[in-house]
């Protein structure tokens, strides 16, 4: 009797011990993954003459990228390695082979943002640095990575986001369908693929592709 209770004991510890480093593993990823996803909403953020380079912050739109990624993979870690991947001029591309080049715009310092309040190198001086708007996209992205927070701005899947202003005709043309979504009039929408057959996609000329961020 004492045998076998020392034996599922042991097999307990050992469960643990393996489980353990898992966990922290996986937790360690949600973060980064957190921290990316408010990197790339940052980015995509407008400047607001009237209440700075944070004018046009809204939590639906961070929400917005925390959908698509989901519809990226299963796990942590293939949501950010997607993520890593679409928006390269912001974070560091997995495989380290980014076609787009930051050399200008609002990636030259959201690509330096970091899990802290500093003001990240490449900040535009005319605009005050505002820390706690960036702890509070730091926290609202992390809670819905780990399921806190649950809402989600689109009806269906997107699987991308663009700019209605911007995007919207160009997306339209490449065959995406747009997804119906609770975000401003004037900020980003999700889209999804419809089926297009081989040769309707070869002849979308290049100048179409979806731009990332």
């Amino acid at each position: 009797m004492l045998r076998r209770w020392i034996m599922s004991v042991a097999a307990a510890l050992l469960a643990l011990a393996v489980t353990m480093p898992a966990t922290a593993n996986r937790r360690q990823v949600e973060r980064e993954l957190a921290l990316a996803i408010a990197q790339v909403a940052a980015n995509e953020y407008r400047t607001d003459d009237e209440r700075g380079l944070w004018g046009g912050t809204v939590p639906s739109e961070l929400l917005l990228i925390v959908q698509v990624t989901e519809a990226h993979g299963r796990t942590p870690l293939q949501r950010l390695r997607w993520l890593s991947r679409h928006s390269c001029r912001v974070l560091e591309h997995p495989e380290g082979r980014c076609r787009k080049i930051c050399d200008r715009g609002n990636c030259q310092w959201t690509s330096n943002l970091a899990w802290d309040d500093e003001k990240p190198a490449g900040w535009p001086d005319p605009y005050p640095w505002r820390p706690e708007v960036w702890e509070g996209m730091r926290r609202l992205s992390l809670a819905a990575v780990r399921g806190r927070v649950t809402a989600r701005p689109c009806i269906g899947r997107p699987t991308t986001w663009g700019s209605r202003r911007i995007d919207y005709e160009r997306a339209l043309l490449r065959g995406m369908v747009p997804v119906s979504c609770d975000t401003p009039a004037d900020g980003n929408v999700g889209f999804h693929w419809q089926r297009r057959n081989a040769a309707e996609q070869r002849v979308l000329p290049a100048a179409l592709a979806m731009p990332g961020s």
